[in-house]
């Protein structure tokens, strides 16, 4: 990664955390959560990737830390950005949003759903869902979601044109 591809990453999380800072959704375990109680019933997207929550994606507090939920998200989203790409290789550039709206314990399912949102010249934008399962009460909710952008880039890692459907 380029020092000032690094850089802009680190401004885009900063403004990301701002945000959240400012708009006064953090409830008292610390996880972001949505103002109304609206949570969709199904999940919205096709199943990219199914995994579990285990003790070692724990953070200090015992939860499961989030930066492990945004790789699983980002490599889900991956999935569907490289068939796009005629090299088969594509790049994370922006994560437009990002919303953690029920935490996730250690034993669930852990599911991302993603669909295409935006199609351009060399990236393509994916808003991705992430879902559990609970084998204990036997109920599924959302707990993220946001919207990925992935550019295709040749073995030089130079952006090229994606393949439009």
């Amino acid at each position: 990664m380029l020092r000032g591809q690094f850089i802009l990453v680190k401004i885009k999380l900063a403004i990301l955390s701002i945000k959240c800072y400012n708009s006064n959704i953090i409830n008292l375990k610390g996880y972001f959560t949505m103002h109304n109680n609206q949570q969709p019933d199904t999940p919205d997207g096709e199943l990219v990737i199914k995994t579990l929550a285990m003790p070692k994606d724990t953070n200090s507090n015992g939860d499961i830390f989030g930066g492990w939920v945004l790789s699983q998200m980002d490599i889900g989203g991956s999935n569907i950005a490289k068939s796009f790409s005629p090299s088969g290789r594509s790049v994370t550039v922006a994560i437009d949003s990002m919303e953690f709206i029920n935490p996730i314990e250690v034993g669930q399912v852990v599911s991302c759903f993603a669909k295409i949102v935006k199609l351009g010249n060399t990236s393509v934008a994916i808003a991705i869902e992430t879902w559990v399962y609970d084998y204990q009460t036997n109920e599924s909710k959302i707990v993220t979601k946001g919207t990925f952008t992935y550019v295709a880039i040749n073995e030089k890692g130079r952006p090229i044109a994606i393949k439009k459907p």
